[in-house]
């Protein structure tokens, strides 16, 4: 099995400020009208990929035993599994398989479109064999309520994680990130790496209908006129060493729940698109290329990236998306590069 390798990019922060009297194209923020430049926007080298720590990590959960757990990691039934290794990992367990799968489906879509914001993820099965021994009984108690042979995610755990606020230009009535001066300067200097970050982050809910970020914060609006101030749900940062790193948890909403709700909060959505007129190049480009690809060819890239990131091929290899599914999802690639080309037929001053 071939897959094709994805680069992993690292947003640098880049501290711009931008005279009022200045073009944002000589501002070097922006290259060909639409993209974040790549002065900015950096591939790393194979040091950096994060496709191989992906790789990495589950290597290591494939070959620990869990030895004990902690609360954690959300909801009432998720636990925090220390391996005998050491190491920490969330496991999030759902009667409902839809959001176990919604979680799964959203990590294989940003690998595919490069979008490294979504934790390291994968599927296992728990049941009572020696992976589990040491705290299988626990598990299955009267307080946790975990039944063997389940399938359940996991996802790496990340410590020090800080709320996130939404930019202003997201908080505004017009939320909007356009390539003009109003849209990126206050007068004040600015954090462009994290609107990168939002550009993806806007991409990739759009993609699967997910009312559990950024959606959710707008519903509440409107009981709350203080929400738009409030951090985001399910939208965490990680301090690193030259920038703030958005982490985009608890995805499982994404493509089986959310696309249910479309009817409902479709408009929310829309308008987030509508308002993005910068975009990351690698994320359009990779959304060309499967936007190109036959329905066949399309399923097969997901059923590969599917069996490779998981630990159990066999067992879960038969949850592919439903059809109805995949048709959302296409569809809503066609909207986004849509929104992509008339963006470039917008005159920007």
């Amino acid at each position: 099995m071939i897959i094709e390798r994805f680069i992993f990019v690292i947003v640098f922060v880049v501290v711009v400020v931008v005279d009022s009297t200045e073009n944002i194209a000589s501002s070097k923020l922006i290259e060909d009208q639409i993209y974040w430049s790549s002065n900015i926007d950096r591939s790393t080298n194979s040091n950096n990929d994060f496709d191989n720590e992906i790789i990495n990590w589950i290597d290591s959960i494939s070959k620990s035993k869990f030895i004990r757990f902690e609360s954690g990691c959300g909801r009432m039934q998720n636990r925090l599994l220390i391996t005998d290794q050491g190491d920490k990992i969330c496991a999030r367990y759902r009667h409902n398989n839809e959001q176990i799968f919604g979680e799964y489906y959203s990590f294989l879509l940003a690998r595919i479109l490069q979008i490294s914001n979504v934790l390291p993820t994968t599927l296992i099965t728990y049941n009572v064999n020696d992976r589990w021994k040491s705290i299988a009984n626990l598990l299955s108690n009267n307080q946790t309520k975990w039944k063997t042979n389940k399938t359940i995610v996991l996802t790496k755990y990340l410590k020090n994680l800080k709320p996130t606020l939404i930019p202003r230009q997201f908080r505004s009535k017009s939320k909007r990130l356009y390539p003009i001066y109003d849209d990126l300067n206050q007068n004040q200097t600015t954090i462009i790496s994290e609107l990168i970050q939002w550009s993806d982050l806007i991409i990739l809910d759009y993609l699967t209908g997910n009312t559990d970020r950024m959606i959710n914060n707008m519903i509440n609006e409107n009981w709350n006129p203080q929400m738009m101030e409030n951090p985001v749900h399910n939208l965490l940062k990680q301090q690193q060493q030259n920038d703030d790193k958005l982490i985009f948890i608890d995805n499982e909403s994404g493509l089986f729940h959310g696309y249910r709700l479309l009817k409902r909060y479709e408009h929310l959505h829309r308008s987030l698109l509508d308002g993005l007129c910068i975009f990351r190049r690698s994320t359009i480009e990779n959304l060309e290329k499967i936007s190109k690809l036959k329905s066949n060819q399309f399923l097969k890239l997901l059923q590969n990236y599917f069996d490779h990131f998981t630990i159990e091929t066999d067992k879960n290899s038969k949850n592919l998306m439903p059809t109805k599914n995949f048709n959302i999802l296409r569809q809503r690639i066609k909207q986004i590069l849509k929104q992509v080309e008339i963006c470039k037929e917008k005159q920007f001053s």
